[in-house]
């Protein structure tokens, strides 16, 4: 399951999709556009592995947080935000592949 192409196609579409964000909002207000609902995403798509518990990895002095989420970080903090999307891209494309599979034995 995890060896086939249609796993990799899956899970690269699904990581590109999750970690869009970081990589289209800087690019929107760069040109002075300010999208609210972008700003809030990308808010939301740091917070969210600290919602649910990641916080207790760091310590305050390697992340500051601020009202719309990590203000200043170290590196890693950023790798490991990117590497928990990309930990649940994995899952979700397995999970959609084992019921595409399902679906098509029956």
């Amino acid at each position: 399951m995890f060896t086939s192409n249609r796993f990799f196609r899956r899970f690269l579409i699904v990581a590109l999709v999750l970690n869009l964000p970081p990589l289209v909002t800087p690019v929107f207000i760069q040109l002075g556009l300010e999208p609210v609902f972008l700003i809030a995403l990308l808010a939301a798509w740091v917070n969210a592995p600290f919602w649910l518990g990641f916080e207790h990895f760091f310590s305050y002095q390697t992340v500051v947080f601020s009202e719309f989420g990590v203000q200043d970080a170290s590196m890693m903090v950023w790798l490991s935000i990117v590497a928990f999307w990309l930990l649940c891209a994995g899952v979700l494309a397995a999970i959609s592949l084992a019921f595409s599979r399902k679906r098509c034995v029956e």
